[in-house]
């Protein structure tokens, strides 16, 4: 299970379509829900660690979606994540616990792969083509994962590549592979304002199927009512802080 939770981690970090970046969220022009279908190959992706058991990680995942100008809300098996760039946080809800934890986004501490994510990516326009009788626009975007990570995550990159050990050889393959340049041909749907098809070069494809355009919910880019709120403690982009003291 701790397999899988880390590579679907990385898998949705490298998915995360580089237009959003590059253009913005102000780019969606009418919100929508549908359904996604993401697939892998977990020998070419690089989030797999080498040894990883390849088994245990579907071939195939699906996924329902809603996307509103600043909101967004994937709901896949007993979990959802809901991105809310308005509040600059995100929650990640299990239905299977009836929980809830909020990762706030700090500006001032988040990475430099979003900050200036725009200068790590090179776009270049390839022309038009329909997906699904959607007319698109085609776009190959390339992500220079030395420039995305930024200083401090190599640094952190080089103390784990240094690390003694049996284990040793297998995390500077990783690292390796983690520095790859990242190649997207992403389809931009003109009516939607959306990317509804994306092929990279990790072996990883997604399409939008079923889209249904219209007003979505404010309710569904909520944490469900009479779940409760775990702890989490740190936001995304920052340290963790020290864990409190128990009183004697």
């Amino acid at each position: 299970m701790k397999q899988k939770s880390v590579f679907y981690l990385v898998a949705a970090l490298l998915l995360i379509p580089s237009v959003v970046f590059a253009f913005g969220p102000n780019m969606l022009k009418k919100e929508f829900s549908a359904e996604e279908v993401i697939t892998t190959d977990p020998t070419k992706n690089p989030g797999v660690m080498p040894g990883m058991d390849t088994s245990m990680v579907p071939r195939t995942q699906i996924a329902k979606v809603f996307m509103a100008k600043t909101m967004s809300r994937w709901d896949e098996g007993n979990n959802t994540t809901i991105v809310r760039l308005d509040k600059k946080l995100v929650y990640v809800v299990d239905h299977l616990s009836k929980t809830y934890t909020v990762m706030p986004m700090d500006p001032n501490e988040l990475p430099a792969m979003l900050k200036d994510f725009d200068k790590s990516v090179g776009k270049k326009k390839l022309g038009t083509e329909r997906v699904d009788g959607w007319a698109c626009t085609k776009w190959q975007f390339t992500i220079k994962m030395d420039d995305v990570m930024g200083k401090e995550i190599a640094d952190q990159m080089k103390a784990v590549e240094s690390m003694p050990g049996p284990q040793a050889a297998q995390m500077k393959k990783f690292m390796a592979q983690m520095k790859r340049d990242i190649v997207s041909t992403v389809w931009i749907a003109e009516d939607l304002g959306a990317p509804i098809k994306t092929v990279t070069s990790d072996g990883t494809s997604t399409i939008l199927r079923k889209i249904k355009v219209g007003t979505q919910s404010p309710k569904l880019f909520e944490p469900p009512a009479g779940y409760r709120k775990s702890d989490m403690p740190g936001q995304i982009g920052s340290t963790p802080p020290p864990p409190k003291k128990k009183a004697k």
